[in-house]
């Protein structure tokens, strides 16, 4: 009858649809493995992201900016319920490929004519840790790298091993080019490699500076 055509015309819709939705699943299935064996280099699991916007002229100096670093990180540190925390200008995975123009300290101390252009973190003092990124060598931002101490950066393993393949980085520098200005880097540390710009771009060439000296 037409009642049971129609009944078997929805059971093979149905049935059709089902292995379209399975085969997709499938596939979806398939590139989360591959996704997943692909290291991020930082712990994703059991965070939470929270976005400030630091708009206005309240926040147009990097004093401002440094002030209200520290009224956030003096909150967050009476939070008992935090098991650690870090925040940073720009997250991973997401990031444009370039954030950032530098140029590299030659031996005899004369910066490298032509700049290169790597990932570019302001980064509080706890991020690094927070987000499950190792310390591979030297040490991390810390509390004192603030506006009155000199420039310091952490590199990840990337910038090291194209700047300085086969040496100790720590102690040498980098200058950061922001317009007519070159600021000297000195880098204090190495941090792993992190997916920066995505799982279809190399590991990120990455720069973490402290926040309270450039916001």
């Amino acid at each position: 009858t037409a009642a049971v055509r129609w009944q078997k015309a929805t059971v093979l819709g149905q049935a059709t649809l089902t292995v379209v939705i399975l085969s997709t699943a499938a596939l979806v299935g398939m590139s989360m493995r591959n996704l997943a064996s692909v290291p991020d280099g930082f712990a994703p699991g059991e965070r939470v992201v929270a976005r400030v916007q630091l708009n206005g002229p309240a926040y147009g100096t990097q004093a401002q900016r440094a002030a209200f670093a520290t009224r956030l990180t003096e909150a967050l540190d009476r939070a008992p319920e935090l098991a650690s925390w870090g925040f940073t200008s720009t997250l991973p995975v997401g990031d444009v490929p370039w954030g950032g123009r530098f140029l590299a300290e030659l031996p005899d101390g004369s910066m490298a004519p032509e700049p290169m252009l790597f990932h570019f973190r302001r980064v509080s003092p706890g991020y690094l840790g927070a987000m499950g990124i190792p310390l591979l060598r030297g040490r991390g931002i810390e509390d004192h790298d603030d506006a009155s101490q000199p420039p310091v950066a952490v590199v990840s393993r990337a910038v090291a091993d194209r700047l300085w393949p086969g040496e100790d980085p720590i102690g040498k520098a980098l200058y950061r080019v922001a317009g007519d200005v070159r600021q000297r880097l000195e880098i204090v540390g190495i941090a792993g490699n992190v997916m920066d710009g995505g799982y279809a771009a190399p590991p990120g060439q990455a720069v973490y500076v402290p926040w309270a000296q450039v916001s």
